[in-house]
């Protein structure tokens, strides 16, 4: 009796060890699958911020040339009056 208990439980711990390597890789594919997704939130984030600052700097250079517009149709308007 004690053979057949021994024998079960080889087979069990046997089976645990497989279990356990199966969930080890696992989690390993979960860990490389994380830290490609973080690399690639941060890529991301990277790019979202130089086209934000690049709308911003494009929104900032048409602002200036519509003031500069609207100074030179002033001036164009004035000298038409002193005419």
């Amino acid at each position: 009796m004690t053979k057949s208990k021994n024998e079960d439980l080889r087979r069990q711990i046997n089976m645990l060890r497989k279990e356990l390597t199966s969930s080890k890789n696992e989690c390993f594919r979960y860990e490389k699958s994380i830290d490609k997704s973080k690399k690639e939130a941060s890529l991301q984030n990277k790019d979202y911020q130089a086209i934000s600052k690049l709308a911003v700097e494009t929104n900032n250079h048409i602002i200036a040339l519509q003031t500069q517009h609207e100074r030179e149709k002033r001036r164009f308007e004035m000298k038409i009056q002193e005419l």
